[in-house]
């Protein structure tokens, strides 16, 4: 059984490193490719994960390492979280949320919500907020969001 994954990983990496001498004795399903290229939470790749660069003002603003060349703009809704491992399972724990306030092109400034509670520091994670929609007490604040500017019609 060993032997057959230790070929099916070698078949694979043959595979993703274009080197097709020899592929035809390996046999790789479809079901194998799957195996490799999980989506799944608990094998998640952190190595390119997004984290706090530093901080200022006792963590009420955070610089953290994407910007608007990964689609980041002024006013996105950014989460901060951290790992825990219990049982050998990986969990993320949210603990503080903010606000995109400055873009450069690869970080961002980000001031963070009840930062006296949250204790954001640097190498904390963070990632942009799945919800991106501005709640009724952000339009409150800003009574202008309540009506959605038209686009003018495009001239052909």
């Amino acid at each position: 059984m060993r032997f057959k994954i230790i070929l099916s990983l070698l078949a694979l990496s043959l595979i993703l490193c274009g080197c097709s001498t020899g592929i035809s004795q390996y046999s790789v399903t479809a079901r194998d490719r799957e195996k490799f290229t999980s989506k799944d939470v608990s094998v998640r790749d952190y190595s390119n994960a997004t984290y706090v660069i530093q901080t200022k003002g006792g963590g009420q603003i955070a610089c953290i390492n994407i910007g608007s060349k990964d689609g980041v703009t002024k006013g996105a809704k950014i989460e901060f979280y951290e790992i825990k491992v219990k049982n050998s399972k990986k969990f993320e724990i949210l603990f503080a949320k903010g606000k995109v306030i400055d873009v450069s092109q690869s970080t961002c400034w980000v001031e963070v919500n009840n930062y006296e509670t949250a204790n954001v520091m640097e190498n904390h994670f963070a990632r942009l907020a799945a919800d991106q929609s501005i709640t009724l007490g952000e339009k409150f604040k800003n009574p202008t969001l309540f009506f959605k500017k038209k686009q003018p019609p495009v001239k052909k």
